[in-house]
């Protein structure tokens, strides 16, 4: 299992993005959480980041304003954070029931999962579970 100290959401809905962190801290993860409303300055602030401080693991939504979450993987690509950081985790985010929007999510190597809204802990977890990510607890 891979230990995962810290996570990226890149998601336009500041709610959302308030509410999973709740979440983390109410469930007792003490995973780093970092939020990121827009692609562009998630993309900026992940290439000023060296491998200790890059997330192991990055959701991201795909439908967001300015550069959606596909356009993010190929910026992603182009910047070659997918070869230097080609531990991280990726899951795309989607609150879309199109079948299409999964299959082309999976068209991107970077991608291991498809995850659709509304999310939870639980989810976040079997996620976890499934690519072998365990989550840092807090310790009683």
């Amino acid at each position: 299992m891979k230990k995962v100290g810290k996570i990226m959401f890149i998601d336009d809905d500041d709610t959302f993005s308030f509410i999973l962190k709740k979440t983390f801290e109410i469930g007792g993860i003490k995973s780093r959480v970092i939020c990121k409303t827009r692609a562009k300055e998630a993309l900026l602030y992940l290439s000023t980041l060296d491998n200790e401080d890059f997330p192991e693991l990055i959701f991201l939504d795909i439908n967001m304003p300015v550069m959606d979450g596909f356009e993010f993987l190929e910026a992603y690509k182009s910047m070659g954070l997918n070869k230097a950081h080609e531990d991280t985790v990726i899951a795309m985010l989607s609150s879309s029931i199109y079948i299409n929007d999964e299959k082309k999510a999976h068209v991107f190597e970077e991608v291991q999962d498809f995850i659709t809204k509304p999310i939870d802990l639980e989810r976040i977890q079997k996620f976890c579970d499934e690519h072998e990510l365990e989550l840092i607890e807090a310790h009683a």
